[in-house]
């Protein structure tokens, strides 16, 4: 009777809070690939947001019961009560992921279908572990005698908390992010899915370039000779991803990212080693052994892919440098071809006002020479002028 009106009580809050609308979904639009359609991808942002309640639901739920116990033994039946239920579910996500890789190898859904669905079991399981840390927090304040009348084991707690990690994997993530986007609602991730034999290699670009790059079987391996088969997958991967970042970087990549290809060299060269370490193990019949070098040969390929897509990434920015730097140095060299244009203009301008000067200087020489000649001109009329009258009153005076 206690459990029903709590839950009531929080259907009724939720209400309050409200689920977003459908129509209110609002999320940055990238290039859609041809592997999930838009109605593919707005049901998958549908069943994200329906999982999203329903742990919300969930989530107040436990905190009520747990807040509103009388005693230590109460509480920690609620903690047994909600590790059960929880370890339950796990299992039912654990099914639901295998019968969706069955339907996309035979067939049966599309893969834009397929990431849909994937990305609401991925929140469901990302639900599943942020309960089971509230569990296990809430089971590290109590007394542990008071825990152990009550069945509950904080070791099983813990391992529930792996279980539930495994099952979110790389794959499962990735798919989740592009689908329903970040926690602004923004799709600002491309996902990239290759898988053989078992094995998948998952690569993640974000806008700014930024890539990850993680491998992962579909299953966990059951024996060294399946751990063995992965790590053997996982390394090849390695290999095509330094190859790939050392084809790309050429003669003029910096010390930064030769540092970064060379630390990749040598984990790939401890990853191969740990590799043939463990197949010796194998063959000797030390299976644990065996195991455990399978799980350094990953982890050595793992951190060769990350070095190397380090290196790719900073090759790409000393790219960018240059072609800045190259940018400014045109610009510089047209900046001085323009200021040499403009001097030369301010030459030409001188020399022009300069011979329009001397031209100016010249004619106005000229003028006045050719007044002054004018006077000497009219000066000259006026003395011969002046000397003829004085011939005639010469004559007359004589007559």
């Amino acid at each position: 009777m206690k459990r029903t009106s709590l839950l009531v009580a929080l259907l009724l809050v939720v209400g309050m809070v409200g689920a977003p609308a459908v129509g209110a979904v609002t999320q940055d639009e990238q290039e859609q690939t041809d592997e999930v359609a838009p109605g593919e991808r707005l049901s998958g942002v549908v069943g994200v947001q329906e999982a999203e309640v329903e742990n919300e639901i969930e989530s107040r739920a436990y905190e009520i019961e747990v807040e509103s116990a009388d005693s230590d033994e109460e509480r920690a039946e609620r903690v047994g009560e909600r590790v059960e239920r929880l370890q339950e579910r796990l299992e039912d996500l654990r099914e639901q992921r295998a019968e969706l890789r069955e339907e996309r190898e035979e067939g049966e859904i599309s893969e834009g279908e397929y990431r849909a669905r994937m990305a609401k079991l991925g929140t469901e399981v990302e639900s599943a572990k942020t309960q089971l840390n509230k569990t296990n927090e809430t089971a590290s304040e109590l007394p542990e005698e008071t825990l152990e009348q009550q069945g509950v084991n904080t070791t099983a707690i813990r391992k529930l908390q792996q279980d539930a990690e495994n099952l979110s994997g790389a794959e499962v993530s990735a798919i989740a992010r592009s689908i329903a986007g970040n926690e602004r609602g923004e799709v600002d991730v491309e996902v990239t899915i290759k898988r053989s034999n078992g094995v998948v290699e998952v690569e993640v670009e974000r806008e700014d370039g930024e890539r990850e790059v993680e491998v992962e079987r579909e299953d966990e391996p059951e024996n060294a000779s399946e751990a063995i088969a992965f790590a053997e997958d996982h390394v090849s991967i390695a290999e095509q991803r330094l190859a790939a970042a050392e084809n790309r970087t050429g003669e003029n990549a910096s010390n930064e990212t030769t540092e970064a290809l060379e630390e990749a060299r040598m984990s790939l060269d401890e990853a191969r080693a740990a590799l043939n370490d463990s197949k010796a193990a194998l063959d000797a019949g030390n299976e644990e052994e065996a195991l455990e070098l399978a799980e350094e040969a990953n982890e050595q390929a793992a951190e060769t892919i990350d070095t190397a897509e380090e290196a790719r990434e900073q090759d790409a920015e000393d790219e960018e440098e240059r072609e800045e730097r190259e940018e400014e140095e045109d610009d510089s060299e047209e900046t001085d071809d323009e200021e040499d244009s403009e001097e030369t203009e301010t030459e030409e301008t001188e020399t022009e006002e300069g011979e329009t000067e001397e031209t100016e200087a010249e004619e106005t020489e000229t003028e006045d020479t050719e007044e002054t000649d004018t006077e000497t001109e009219d000066t000259e009329e006026t003395d011969t002028e002046d000397t003829d009258d004085e011939d005639d009153r010469t004559t007359e005076t004589e007559s």
